[in-house]
């Protein structure tokens, strides 16, 4: 069994996610949640290169889901490389699976990443990892018990200016566009520069990745501050 060429790439960035959640917290990760968390890397992937671009400048002078994520999860469980820790047919003969990395997919990720076009992707994705932990653990405020642990990202997810922008304007189900440049990415560059102008004192422009991964951290805490905004409404 092969994977197609053209989901090489999603794969990798399905093992990473699954990696990193392993490595920072020893714990399986839901459909739902791994869904999030490929949305978030890949609707702030927008922000790494603002910020890396922005960053290397100053140096020199200054509820989204993929059809496509869940079929290449399935073949990575054939594969042996990604394990179903828990699996159970809920309403509506949806099903709930959660998934863990093997032994198989860690060496896998080991290799990969010695690419340092892989490695940087690795990086990013991990970061997304380990901020969607902290914010899902911080959100102690929910009513009911449709999202547990890492499902809770969902809250944040839902913020993300791209979403916001299908949900209002289109209709259920409505593909959602990352090349949209005039409204979600300007809101982007926006928040991006203005933090750095904000806090410029707190910039050396020599750790660029450091540095990248505060402005990441201030861009999930406005996240999950507009969150409790208005979830409080």
């Amino acid at each position: 069994m092969m994977l197609q060429l053209e989901n090489f790439h999603k794969s990798n960035e399905i093992l990473y996610v699954l990696d990193s959640i392993y490595k920072h917290k020893s714990q399986a990760v839901s459909k739902i949640a791994l869904q999030k968390l490929l949305y978030l890397s890949s609707a702030l992937a927008p922000i790494k290169e603002i910020i890396l671009s922005i960053i290397r400048f100053q140096r020199i002078q200054r509820g989204p889901y993929s059809k496509d994520i869940q079929n290449i999860v399935d073949h990575l469980v054939a594969y042996g490389l990604v394990k179903i820790t828990e699996f159970k047919v809920i309403r509506d003969k949806n099903a709930s699976a959660h998934y863990e990395i093997t032994i198989g997919g860690q060496n896998a990720v080991e290799k990969l990443i010695s690419y340092s076009v892989e490695e940087e992707k690795y990086w990013w994705i991990s970061c997304i990892s380990r901020l969607s932990l902290m914010y899902a653990e911080l959100d102690s405020a929910e009513s009911d018990n449709e999202f547990d642990g890492l499902d809770k990202i969902v809250r944040i997810v839902y913020q993300d200016y791209t979403f916001k922008e299908t949900n209002e304007n289109s209709y259920f189900r409505a593909l959602i566009d990352f090349n949209d440049l005039d409204r979600p990415t300007a809101k982007i560059i926006r928040f991006v520069k203005g933090y750095i102008d904000a806090n410029k004192n707190m910039f050396s422009f020599e750790n660029e990745r450091f540095e990248a991964e505060l402005i990441l951290s201030a861009f999930f805490n406005h996240f999950y501050s507009s969150y409790l905004i208005e979830y409080s409404r």
